[in-house]
């Protein structure tokens, strides 16, 4: 999710993955079906490549948006929907949203959000 501009903190992992479990309704190991502590200690263990850190917040010459960028954006979106076959959610019209940067919380302040090692922040 983060590599198409949605940060992941721990506690979106954590409820993310609470909600997978309980929607496939197999057998749920956890307290009272919540993942706790110990379950993303050995989650990050498992995944190496993966660290928390603290999001940076956008330079204002990396924040400009041009007519290119918005289009390289849109291109990026249609084919993160395409390789997840989920086209279907360009035609839903329930699915329309309207937002400004007022009220958009892309980079959360104050939690730690997990990206590839790979990467330099918690932005693109």
């Amino acid at each position: 999710m983060n590599e198409s501009g949605f940060p992941v903190t721990k506690e979106v992992l954590i409820d993310n993955v609470s909600k997978l479990v309980k929607k496939l309704n197999g057998p749920n190991p956890f307290n009272n079906g919540i993942l706790g502590r110990t379950w993303y200690q050995n989650f990050m263990t498992r995944h190496p490549e993966l660290s928390a850190r603290t999001p940076q917040n956008l330079t204002q010459s990396r924040g400009n948006v041009s007519k290119e960028n918005l289009k390289q954006w849109h291109g990026e979106i249609i084919q993160f929907l395409e390789q997840n076959d989920l086209m279907e959610a360009i035609n839903d019209p329930i699915r329309v949203f309207n937002a400004d940067e007022a009220a958009c919380f892309l980079s959360p302040k104050g939690q730690k959000v997990l990206v590839r090692d790979n990467t330099v922040s918690g932005t693109k």
